[in-house]
């Protein structure tokens, strides 16, 4: 269900076996660009967005099912699938894990939207 949530955003969501305190990951695919390099080639001054866009490869989303965010996130989504709340709730656990994993937020401001929602809940 998260998967189909993010849609285009990642590749796959995977359960992790390395995460311990972490709920959750994102790493590229095998031959795409890391975080750092995607930051290098943003600031070229004449980079080419389609080769951009071909590069930065596909996001991995890896989730730890021990953790407590991650345990309340599957209950609020089994209880109702169209919750509010659950949505958000992974929207903020996809953006924290872009800024955990070096990558950069691509709505700033939606990120800080849902997370004042949050916790006004």
């Amino acid at each position: 269900w998260l998967a189909e949530g993010y849609g285009a955003k990642v590749e796959k969501v995977v359960v992790s076996n390395r995460l311990a305190d972490t709920p959750c990951v994102l790493v590229t695919s095998k031959f795409g660009w890391s975080a750092n390099m995607e930051r290098i080639m943003k600031a070229q001054a004449m980079g080419d967005a389609r080769a951009m866009e071909y590069m930065r490869g596909k996001r991995i989303m890896e989730i730890n099912p021990e953790s407590a965010v991650m345990q309340q996130l599957k209950q609020k989504f089994e209880q109702n699938k169209d919750d509010e709340v659950a949505r958000r709730m992974a929207d903020v656990c996809f953006d924290t894990a872009l800024l955990t994993s070096g990558f950069d937020l691509e709505d700033p401001m939606e990120f800080a939207t849902n997370v004042y929602k949050l916790m006004g809940e």
